[in-house]
């Protein structure tokens, strides 16, 4: 595990040292879990220093991805006297529920069909010789409505029609019981016996 504290010195000037330390526990936490991985599953399985608190400042701080990608890659992956490639590609991930943010309908090229998902977009540096890509950039695709904002799914319940009150509606008054056709079938089939 100490070899990956070396693999991200490179990257150790661009990002603050705490979240520098910060990232280091996390990822040695991933690479040892086991099953679902949340929040509250790392601050369990990490060692000192990384209580649930400091994993929500982690996520919460703000780190240039991009430039830490190209950092790692540059400095670790890229050969020299090597053909490399760029190439980008939206990816679909099927998703359901409701509270997902740019949760919407998107294609998605494998299953041939629009599907509830969430859609990235991603630029990938592709080495010929390796054949594999290491990804640079990721970013979510947020659809917008026709004004240029995105979807508010609050507006949408506004819309919905307001059923009326639970219960019996007023001025209603009360029915002869005598007269229900249940009784009644009861009653013909009384006087028949």
């Amino acid at each position: 595990m100490k070899e990956i504290i070396t693999l991200l010195n490179c990257i150790a000037p661009i990002i603050e040292h705490k979240t520098h330390k910060q990232l280091g526990i996390i990822i040695q936490t991933l690479l040892s879990m086991r099953g679902r991985i949340t929040m509250l599953g790392l601050s369990r399985w990490s060692e000192k220093g990384g209580s649930y608190r400091t994993i929500v400042r982690f996520f919460h701080s703000e780190i240039n991805w991009e430039e830490v990608n190209w950092r790692f890659i540059k400095k670790h992956l890229i050969k020299k006297k090597s053909i490399y490639l760029l190439g980008g590609d939206e990816v679909t991930i099927s998703k359901d529920g409701k509270h997902s943010y740019g949760l919407d309908l998107f294609y998605s090229s494998l299953e041939n069909r629009v599907r509830k998902s969430l859609a990235f977009f991603n630029i990938s540096l592709i080495s010929v010789e390796d054949r594999k890509a290491y990804p640079m950039i990721n970013k979510q695709i947020i659809r917008e409505n026709k004004e240029g904002c995105v979807k508010d799914k609050s507006s949408k319940k506004n819309k919905v029609k307001k059923k009326g009150k639970r219960g019996r509606p007023k001025g209603s008054g009360n029915k002869d019981k005598k007269d229900h056709p249940i009784l009644n079938l009861f009653k013909s089939t009384s006087k028949r016996h």
